[in-house]
């Protein structure tokens, strides 16, 4: 399957289970994320996650430090106009 021009024409980029195979995604999907930047609690270096926007309202998970590994409690809230709180605490 092909993604199709509004003339019918193909643009050349082929899908797999539904999601385009071209390198870059499409704008509309790269609004879906947003990165955030913030200190890992530990050991204080300046990190970041990338949050999935679509994912629902209120968001909890759990990412490991890129730089002292350790696990990192991460809450999201989001709302129409986009992230509206975020807090990046110790995992207890």
């Amino acid at each position: 399957m092909s993604l199709e021009g509004l003339n019918g024409e193909s643009n050349g980029v082929e899908h797999a289970n539904g999601r385009p195979s071209a390198e870059r995604a499409p704008r509309f999907l790269e609004m879906l994320e947003e990165r955030r930047y913030f200190d890992c609690p530990y050991c204080m270096t300046r990190i970041s996650t990338v949050i999935d926007l679509g994912g629902g309202r209120n968001q909890s998970f759990t990412e490991d430090c890129e730089v002292c590994c350790r696990p990192i409690a991460i809450h999201v809230a989001i709302r129409e106009e986009g992230i509206v709180g975020f807090l990046a605490e110790p995992e207890s």
